[in-house]
């Protein structure tokens, strides 16, 4: 097989940029699904308070990633481009994690949980966002590019194996599921798993730049500017991140009940740690399938199929589920997570797909600018269950740390099951409609890859 056959990047850079998003896994699945639960149950921040602030801290990161997108696309150092802004958030991010998992107080207020948030996300966008427009712009072919994202994104979904290791031993040790003890839990690990990983990412994966596109200075108005037209003049990439924001409105609904759903609805707690370890464990395995199905089969297709079987499945089983069958729920999880799988994994490269379509239209490297709006669809989608769905459940009489009515089980019940279930569907449909097909990206994926291969070849 000539170099030229071979899927691009190999597997050494693959690797080291796949890992990273084991700990950036593990860094998210706590906060949209246990961090309501440990600061309303534990730290006495009530429910409604901590779905506020756990929204306006998104929002905060919405504002703040429209300006880290752009200014990453228009850096110019010996570094790189996007390099220097992920080292500036690693002590940020350090600090955040500490003071949100760990923290050195008996009772927090919601001042307190608010400056953690701030430093959490901030820490983590300067990471994330050039951490994603990386991936996008490394010199790939399209399976090259498809091996690598769809790594990335099985290991941040074999992250939920070792965030549902800490519950489960937490458990097993005696401790609740929201305890002091298992979130310091997750912290070990994120302190063992994350600075190898970003050695890794930071040492191995190219940092490309296109210096004749590097724009160093720039005003806010040059970043709303930019930001505009990176949106209008990619209708695929706008109608993507739409489908994709009304998915993950359904997923972080999902996620922000689903402790509720097990303690209080089938009164199964134990299980959770447990179930997240079986989710992880089965996506990561169904991966290796859905990466080969993408060399034969249109990636909206797999997608939007993926999305639609595993949604209708998952709420016809729930609905039929009595309280306490344990066994029952982890087959029913197990056997959703290998249905889901495809549209965690197949996402990124899909993403890219249209970004690809956005630098051939307008003639510039903006993956920054386009990750950045994905993004911030997908941090409006988590910020609205917090904002809604938590001072709504309050509302209708539901507590985190009591007995519960019949009632408010029932809406707890609800949106888990049917309240989630139009925006996946309508997702599902948005994707399957897609309109760049697989062979059109394959021909602007080598037209790109020459262009960006170009200089280092004039260069030699």
């Amino acid at each position: 097989m000539s170099d030229q056959e071979k899927p691009q990047p190999g597997w050494g850079v693959a690797l080291s940029y796949g890992a990273y998003a084991l700990p950036a896994g593990l860094m998210i699945a706590p906060v949209s699904q246990m961090l309501g639960a440990f600061y309303a149950q534990v730290m006495g921040v009530s429910l409604a308070a901590t779905g506020m602030i756990l929204g306006i801290l998104k929002i905060y990161d919405i504002v703040f990633n429209i300006a880290l997108g752009v200014a990453s696309d228009r850096t110019r150092s010996r570094y790189g481009k996007r390099k220097p802004w992920m080292a500036a958030g690693i002590p940020l991010l350090a600090i955040g994690m500490w003071l949100l998992f760990a923290p050195p107080i008996a009772e927090a207020s919601p001042l307190y949980l608010t400056l953690a948030l701030f430093l959490y996300y901030t820490g983590s966008s300067l990471i994330m966002i050039p951490y994603y427009a990386l991936g996008a712009e490394v010199p790939a072919t399209p399976y090259g590019r498809a091996r690598m994202l769809g790594m990335r994104e099985a290991t941040m979904i074999a992250a939920m194996i070792f965030f549902g290791l800490c519950p489960l031993v937490a458990t097993s040790l005696g401790f609740e599921v929201t305890s002091r003890e298992t979130m310091l839990l997750v912290l070990g690990v994120l302190g063992v798993l994350t600075p190898p990983a970003l050695l890794a990412l930071l040492y191995k994966v190219p940092d490309v730049s296109s210096q004749h596109d590097i724009l160093p200075k720039f005003s806010i108005g040059d970043v709303m500017r930019d930001f505009w037209d990176a949106l209008v003049r990619n209708p695929a990439f706008g109608r993507l991140a739409l489908a994709y924001a009304i998915v993950n409105f359904a997923i972080f609904t999902h996620q922000a009940l689903n402790l509720f759903f097990i303690s209080k609805v089938l009164q199964i707690e134990k299980v959770f740690g447990l179930a997240l370890l079986a989710q992880g464990v089965l996506t990561v395995l169904a991966a290796p399938l859905w990466i080969w199905l993408a060399k034969r089969v249109e990636l909206n297709r797999l997608i939007g199929g993926s999305l639609a079987v595993s949604s209708a499945f998952t709420a016809l089983c729930y609905t039929f589920l009595p309280p306490g069958q344990a066994g029952l729920y982890l087959l029913i999880q197990g056997t959703g997570a290998v249905m889901f799988s495809g549209t965690i994994v197949l996402a990124s490269a899909i993403q890219a797909t249209a970004i690809d379509y956005g630098v051939l239209l307008t003639g510039r490297e903006r993956a920054g600018t386009y990750i950045s709006a994905n993004n911030i669809a997908s941090q409006i989608a988590g910020a609205l269950p917090f904002v809604i769905v938590f001072p709504f459940l309050e509302l209708v009489g539901f507590t985190a740390t009591g007995e519960n009515s019949a009632d408010a089980l029932g809406w707890v019940r609800f949106i888990m099951i049917y309240g989630v279930l139009p925006f996946q569907f309508l997702g599902a449909w948005m994707i399957w409609n897609f309109p760049i097909t697989k062979a059109e990206a394959s021909a602007h994926a080598a037209e790109l890859r020459a262009r960006r291969l170009a200089p280092a070849a004039d260069a030699a």
